[in-house]
């Protein structure tokens, strides 16, 4: 399987990975959660830098290729590698943010509520995303298993790749709104959760 993969894009997956390694470590003493949360922190912000990085840099050896040296080589892999980036930087970006609370909220609404309703919103909104999301993530799930057989054409690798995609960000997602759920039912209200609202 991985032998079908174009040895271009390997080679731009590890120096991206490196690359990202490298400015995550630059950049440590911005991580200063407690030990598994600045672990989760780091390692997000990994996969999503690696990423784009390697998206970015598909599309402009892309455009470079197909307006310059159009006569001299080919690169049809970079679109799809480009494709397969942004399906994943977008669904993990999303696992990223539910963690941090960072996703769209109604803030003026929430902050016009008592104490106590704002509790029971968040609580509400972490059990009513952990419903949402389970169905999706179990299609989403047979969807990915049922292209398997399918293989991209510039690639050469399944078109599940694309697929995984969705259950594995979506079960991220389930999780981190668990662990939310648990803290919103057990701890007080504090300043953090506005932002989280």
């Amino acid at each position: 399987m991985i032998e079908d993969v174009p040895a271009g894009a390997l080679i731009l997956a590890f120096l991206a990975s490196i690359t990202s390694a490298f400015l995550i470590w630059q950049r440590r003493e911005r991580y200063r959660s407690p030990y598994p949360a600045r672990l989760w922190d780091m390692l997000g912000n990994f996969a999503l830098m690696n990423l784009m990085i390697i998206m970015v840099v598909a599309a402009i050896i892309q455009v470079t290729v197909r307006f310059l040296l159009s006569d001299f080589m080919t690169v049809g892999w970079t679109a799809e590698l480009s494709s397969l980036c942004l399906v994943w930087l977008t669904f993990l970006a999303g696992a990223v943010i539910i963690r941090g609370g960072g996703h769209i909220a109604f803030e003026v609404i929430y902050l016009s509520m008592p104490a106590r309703f704002q509790r029971a919103n968040l609580i509400f909104i972490d059990i009513l995303t952990i419903l949402i999301l389970t169905p999706i993530a179990w299609h989403g799930y047979h969807n990915a298993v049922s292209l398997e057989i399918v293989q991209t054409v510039s690639l050469g690798m399944s078109m599940a790749a694309f697929a995984y995609a969705i259950p594995v960000s979506l079960s991220l997602m389930i999780v981190l709104a668990f662990f939310r759920l648990l803290k919103h039912v057990r701890g007080p209200l504090s300043e953090t959760s506005t932002a989280e609202a």
